[in-house]
């Protein structure tokens, strides 16, 4: 059974890490960065996928490692003090009746995702009684925290991706839609609701909490569930 494995390490290490090692049969490796805004990025991708390629990989490209990173330094057998590159083995596939986008961050990209959320709805499990009006609920929801990923996770970057992430649970019935984006997150418990009533800014989680059952942020990793009764 494939596993996920993500290793924290600093650059030199992973190079020679991975070549001592050599390419199983049609390996496959994804590198992460946090952004490819910071000028040494870009640099170190080109580098690493040089390297990996003449070693005989195929290589992914992505960013958004900011939570991983940040984690690694955290574990006290770490000792990490430079920067990290998080090196992706490929993943299996996602589970059967799962939803996974991935798109740039710009509204006409929003509109097309939530065409495909609006017909992912339309495959609802038997027994989970999704009414019309549960639905737009659904899909309130989702575009309001796909427009929160896009400017104020990803700060409006057109270089920022966002991903929208659902699937179906049936016991207990209920509806997970995650959305990533590549911002560092914030406390959702410290949020304090807007003073003036005619602001526009500070509604995005409590329009999230109103039509979601509940909502948890980890990192720039947003879950919301939506929940029916049994």
């Amino acid at each position: 059974m494939k596993k996920t494995l993500f290793i924290a390490v600093t650059i030199m290490a992973v190079a020679g890490l991975i070549i001592s090692c050599g390419p199983p049969a049609k390996a496959k490796i994804g590198l992460s960065f946090s952004d490819f805004a910071t000028e040494r990025w870009p640099r170190e991708r080109d580098n690493m996928t040089k390297i990996l390629k003449d070693a005989g990989y195929d290589v992914l490209v992505q960013e958004a490692v900011t939570i991983l990173a940040g984690i690694a330094r955290t574990l006290p057998e770490a000792g990490l003090e430079d920067d990290l590159l998080a090196v992706g083995f490929e993943q299996p596939p996602p589970e059967a009746g799962s939803l996974r986008l991935s798109f740039p961050s710009d509204d006409g990209a929003i509109d097309q995702a939530i065409l495909r959320l609006k017909d992912y709805l339309g495959r609802v499990p038997r027994g989970i009684p999704l009414t019309q009006s549960r639905r737009f609920d659904i899909l309130t929801a989702a575009r309001e925290a796909l427009t929160n990923a896009l400017l104020h996770g990803n700060q409006g970057r057109a270089d920022a991706r966002i991903g929208l992430y659902g699937r179906w649970e049936q016991a207990p019935p209920r509806l997970i839609l995650e959305v990533l984006d590549e911002g560092l997150g914030f406390d959702l418990e410290a949020l304090q609701p807007p003073t003036d009533p005619m602001s526009e800014r500070g509604r995005g989680i409590p329009i999230l909490r109103h039509y979601g059952s509940s909502v948890a942020m980890q990192g720039g990793n947003l879950t919301i569930t939506f929940s029916w009764e049994e």
